[in-house]
């Protein structure tokens, strides 16, 4: 995906909850990885919080903003709980 955005193949990435499986020094690394990736394209990361999360919101310099979800109920749905524009 990272040379595909570079070479102007991709507007947007989605990431559909790309930690499962990989241990924190991975989700550290993927975090680079998408610091890399959102320099050439908008990237969207949906997942629960992780160690992911963490390195995203701390240590990634790109502009980003974080939307958290509250818990979901039968009568309302999922809902927006908070943003946060880092």
């Amino acid at each position: 995906a990272e040379t595909r955005a570079r070479a102007g193949g991709s507007e947007l990435v989605v990431l559909d909850d790309p930690v499962q499986s990989l241990d924190d020094a991975h989700q550290v690394g993927l975090a680079r990885a998408i610091e890399r990736l959102a320099s050439s394209c908008r990237v969207l990361v949906a997942s629960m919080p992780s160690r992911l999360v963490e390195q995203i919101r701390e240590a990634v310099g790109t502009p980003r903003t974080i939307h958290r979800l509250a818990d979901g109920d039968s009568t309302r749905g999922s809902r927006l709980e908070g943003t946060d524009a880092l």
